[in-house]
């Protein structure tokens, strides 16, 4: 992660992949981390209900890079989950950033991303927070989530969606029953390369393909497009890319 710097050389690289008949796999650890693997289930079960909302912040003391900044750097990461739980795109984005400690690139960026399916998900990333932070809030309908990858154990927490009592106004909303799962711990590298295996000697559909990839190479563009509007929504541009093979394959 990312794939590449700029949707050019994405699309390419899906393309090249096609025409090749060629498995292009992203390396978007996360998804394998058991946390992320609990999740995706229990979403599939309908225990979680519709996810509404998302708040994600990675921070900490970072290295500034010389070829990318803090959203190339930290934004896929958090992109791959969200939409891997949500199975929907990103229509919009709103976003700010600052390069705050060094001038040369943004070490600081607020992010809001809107998806098509009406939830909305908030990403704070930063190279300057003397703290190392690694939390994923998720709000459903029935239940919430909190992934806290510097955490262990007890890296995840789920509760039941609060709940109003009627009769009482000023009592404050019941959290519910909070609840933390055993998770055997597992390499998200060693997941990760195991599904790579499995797609290509069994055809098993592959979690993170290219498109992937892809799809988050056109978010990220869209979110400097609104740093350069200072926040102003823009929206994301079509990432679909049986579109983009056939029109560069016309070229050729």
């Amino acid at each position: 992660k990312p794939l590449c710097l700029n949707k050019n050389d994405a699309s390419e690289l899906v393309l090249l992949a096609r025409q090749k008949n060629l498995l292009l796999m992203m390396g978007h650890t996360l998804l394998f981390a058991q946390e992320t693997v609990y999740l995706k289930k229990i979403m599939q079960q309908q225990d979680f209900g519709r996810l509404l909302s998302a708040h994600s912040q990675r921070l900490n003391l970072g290295k500034v890079h010389d070829d990318c900044n803090v959203i190339w750097d930290l934004a896929p990461h958090d992109i791959s989950i969200l939409l891997y739980l949500s199975e929907s795109q990103v229509h919009k984005v709103h976003a700010t950033a600052k390069a705050i400690k060094n001038r040369l690139q943004l070490d600081y960026a607020s992010i809001q991303l809107d998806f098509e399916n009406g939830m909305q998900a908030q990403l704070l990333l930063s190279w300057i927070e003397p703290r190392k932070t690694r939390t994923i809030t998720l709000v459903g309908d029935h239940k919430h989530a909190v992934f806290d990858d510097c955490k262990r154990p007890g890296s995840l927490c789920i509760a039941s969606a609060p709940h109003q009592e009627e009769e009482d106004p000023n009592v404050g909303p019941d959290v519910g029953d909070l609840h933390t799962p055993k998770l055997i711990q597992k390499e998200n590298l060693q997941g990760l390369c195991e599904h790579f295996v499995r797609c290509i000697l069994d055809q098993h559909p592959c979690v993170s393909p290219g498109e992937i990839g892809l799809e988050i190479t056109y978010i990220i563009e869209a979110i400097h497009h609104s740093i350069d509007q200072d926040g102003a929504g823009v929206k994301v541009g079509q990432s679909d890319y049986h579109f983009i093979a056939e029109q560069q394959s016309k070229k050729d």
